[in-house]
């Protein structure tokens, strides 16, 4: 726990400064990338034509 708590300081602090200067779509489609690649998955989520259900 102690690694995460460094490990989540770290990265608010990158975010603030990446925000800044960065576009937040642009953020966004990084952190998804990101996250894909540690292990997330889409499957979780169904995609319709009108709506988006959990």
């Amino acid at each position: 726990m102690l690694i995460y708590g460094l490990l989540a300081a770290l990265a608010t602090r990158l975010a603030k400064k990446l925000g800044s200067t960065l576009n937040s779509f642009v953020m966004a489609g990084w952190n998804l990338v990101i996250g894909l690649f540690m292990g997330g998955d889409l499957s979780i989520i169904t995609w319709t034509l009108l709506e988006l259900r959990y």
